[in-house]
């Protein structure tokens, strides 16, 4: 800051401007404060630096009188000095040579210390040095972690500043010790471990691993501040029992390797197989979990009946050998799900990948047909079952008065080939299936259909073409009566439950026909049903293909 002084007789209030080019020309005046009472004293500061600079004061009622300074003065720029190196946690060595840096304006030449006790006491380096940023220090025979630096205004030390935190000086040759792994450990691959070292007179090292012995080394980092941590995360998914680590000083190669080797296994996972999703269990039967881990000694098992909203203790810290008996939970669910967690600390864990199904009592329901529809010939009878072995099944045409087996036993595998007999027309046909070992349990189809053998569509077939068997193409084949104009052809790859358009509107003619089915590549073929029927879907035949 500066304070502008000036005499005047009869004025109340002055203004003052100021030039820093000698003010040669009214434009060259600018204002400094517009009123002021005329005290004869203006304290300001001037933020632009010229040795031209001049001051005027005038009357502010009509600028007269005025007066300037009588000659011209100078506003310097602020020096400033800041120390960049030494600037704290460097380790420097006694008789080794070291770069003092810092930046500066406006100083000609500077004037360089060093303490060993944190600032009470300094040591000269250099009474007066150019300050061009840089002076080669020989770093003296001393031994502290106290040391710090300053440089100051060779003139008034003024400016001057500090390094900002304390550098150590070490007598002893640089030095690096690795501390762990340093032989014997075990590292899970993907997890986050420390490597720790001790270092004297190192500022900065390289980190590398082996996974042979030192055969052969990968860079985990090429340089970091030796502060004697370094936090691996996560490790590398490697799987080895001979790995060591190795540290190496930047600036000297000084290097230490662990003494011994140690291990990273593979990363812990677990992984549920069963139920992972869709099953159908019966509560109180003994259902069998598994999954397949790695890295994992016991596990908890859980059990959810809300798609994972709260658990249920199954197990508790039992072995992680893959498979588990459950007597299945009293429970009636079609949101359950399975978690397995590492016992001893949940890491790692795995859930269902979809909902399973609890359910208290047996479940039997016909799918198709289903009420309303119009069959010809031979068709798929289509159910679906929970926990029930083997069932019978029977047809009815009088919409139920009197009953014609159709078959007394079979594996409930949920779909069943029936062939029509030809006699068999009905305007009010039924279907029951039930389970063999308790009658209660069966389903019909909600309403009658129709059966009427009169118009058939028959004799279709499925066969590769003669070109060769690895063609994907198919040759749909069939033939129909003169009624029969237009056909829609579909497969099935679950048993008739659900269909997908090959084709429609395909034209039809009296006898034989045939169409030819460039297949999709992602399904197998051989293992498909195909449906060729009439245009409102009234009647229809259905083939798989010729083995």
């Amino acid at each position: 800051q500066v304070v502008i002084k000036w005499e005047s007789t009869g004025i109340e209030n002055v203004r003052i401007d100021y030039t820093v080019n000698n003010g040669l020309l009214e434009e060259d005046w600018f204002e400094l404060v517009s009123s002021t009472p005329s005290d004869g004293e203006y304290e300001t500061g001037f933020s632009v630096p010229s040795n031209l600079y001049r001051i005027r004061i005038k009357d502010v009622l009509d600028g007269t009188p005025m007066d300037a300074c009588d000659g011209i003065f100078k506003v310097l720029q602020q020096p400033t000095i800041i120390v960049t190196a030494p600037n704290g946690g460097e380790n420097l060595v006694s008789g080794n040579k070291t770069n003092v840096t810092w930046v500066s304006t406006y100083i000609d030449s500077v004037k360089l210390e060093y303490t060993t006790n944190n600032g009470a006491s300094w040591v000269e380096i250099a009474v007066s040095t150019p300050s061009d940023g840089l002076y080669e220090w020989s770093v003296p025979a001393v031994s502290s972690s106290l040391c710090k630096l300053k440089i100051s205004d060779t003139k008034d030390n003024t400016p001057s500043d500090l390094s900002d935190d304390n550098f150590k000086i070490s007598q002893n040759q640089p030095r690096v010790a690795v501390t762990s792994p340093n032989g014997g450990e075990k590292w899970e691959a993907g997890s986050s471990q420390n490597i720790t070292w001790t270092s004297d007179a190192v500022q900065a090292v390289k980190i590398e691993y082996s996974v042979d012995n030192g055969v052969n080394w990968t860079t985990l980092i090429t340089s970091t501040p030796s502060t004697g941590f370094y936090n691996w995360n996560p490790i590398s998914k490697i799987s080895s029992t001979n790995c060591k680590i190795r540290i190496t000083d930047v600036a000297n190669l000084y290097s230490d390797l662990s003494d011994g080797v140690f291990s990273i296994t593979p990363e812990a996972y677990v992984k549920i197989l069963s139920p992972n999703g869709a099953e159908n269990w019966l509560s109180g039967n003994l259902n069998e979990i598994r999954w397949s881990s790695v890295g994992v000694a016991d596990v908890n098992i859980d059990y959810s009946i809300n798609n994972g909203a709260s658990w249920t203790t199954i197990a508790s810290s039992t072995p992680s050998d893959g498979s588990y008996s459950w007597t299945v939970a009293d429970e009636n669910t079609e949101q359950a799900r399975i978690k397995i967690s590492d016992a001893s600390d949940g890491v790692p864990s795995d859930t269902s990948d979809a909902n399973f199904s609890i359910y208290k009592d047996k479940i039997l329901r016909l799918v198709f047909p289903n009420g309303g529809e119009k069959i010809y010939l031979d068709t798929n009878i289509v159910w679906t079952s929970v926990n029930i072995a083997k069932v019978g099944l029977k047809y009815s045409l009088d919409n139920g008065y009197s009953w014609k087996q159709l078959v007394d036993s079979m594996s409930s595998t949920g779909s069943l080939r029936w062939k029509i007999p030809t006699t068999d027309t009905s305007s009010l046909v039924r279907i029951l299936v039930y389970d063999i070992s308790d009658l209660a349990i069966n389903d019909m189809n909600d309403s009658y259909f129709f059966l009427n053998t009169d118009i058939p569509v028959f004799n279709v077939r499925i066969d590769n073409p003669k070109v060769s068997e690895s063609s994907p193409e198919r040759i749909i084949s069939w033939e129909s009566s003169p009624q029969i104009k237009l056909v829609k052809l579909e497969y099935s790859m679950n048993n008739g439950k659900n269909w997908v358009l090959i084709e429609d509107n395909y034209l039809s003619a009296k006898g034989s026909n045939k169409f030819i089915w460039k297949y999709p590549s992602n399904i197998d073929v051989n293992k498909i049903i195909v449906k060729v029927s009439d245009k409102g879907s009234n009647f229809y035949k259905t083939a798989t293909p010729k083995q």
